[in-house]
């Protein structure tokens, strides 16, 4: 097996516990939510002239949505950064151990894929001015965990599939 194919395959099994996290994180902001959302649908069906029945299922639909398609693109995401990885922790597999390869791993995958939402936000603002600040930061805390824990687990897979230094 090719390194790239080994480092999909590692990207696949790291990201299942990264996705379960996210996803019930998903969950979980989605509950806290609810009211505002309930309030903006509401107005929306209104506009539109549906009755406000629809609003239930709406919800419930949006909410599982967003917790399977999280999920989903999660473990996609994992895959594919798994493949590219491979190049980075190439280029520093003999000078550090693989658990701070892992952690190199993850803060990368947090700057890349989190970092341009985030200094936007500090830059403009929120584009949701109505949620709460600190459900940002505990989802940016909450995203951070699940990309180290992802770094870690890739890390020790890559080094004991494709490097054999972990026995």
């Amino acid at each position: 097996m090719g390194k790239y194919s080994t480092g999909a395959k590692a990207g696949l099994i790291a990201s299942l516990p990264e996705a379960a996290i996210l996803a019930s994180w998903m969950y979980y902001a989605f509950t806290i939510m609810l009211p505002i959302m309930e309030e903006e649908i509401r107005k929306q069906l209104i506009k539109q002239g549906l009755p406000g029945e629809f609003m239930e299922q709406m919800i419930s639909m949006m909410v599982y949505s967003a917790v399977i398609g999280s999920f989903i693109f999660t473990i996609i995401v994992g895959v594919i950064a798994g493949a590219l990885l491979v190049l980075l922790l190439e280029r520093i597999k003999d000078k550090y151990t693989w658990p701070i390869q892992g952690v190199v791993a993850g803060l990368v995958l947090f700057i890349v894929l989190n970092g341009y939402s985030m200094i936007v936000n500090m830059i403009y603002g929120s584009p949701y001015p109505h949620i709460d600040q600190g459900l940002s930061i505990i989802g940016n805390v909450v995203g951070l965990t699940s990309y180290l824990i992802y770094g870690l687990i890739y890390a020790y897979f890559l080094n004991k599939w494709l490097w054999k230094t972990v026995k």
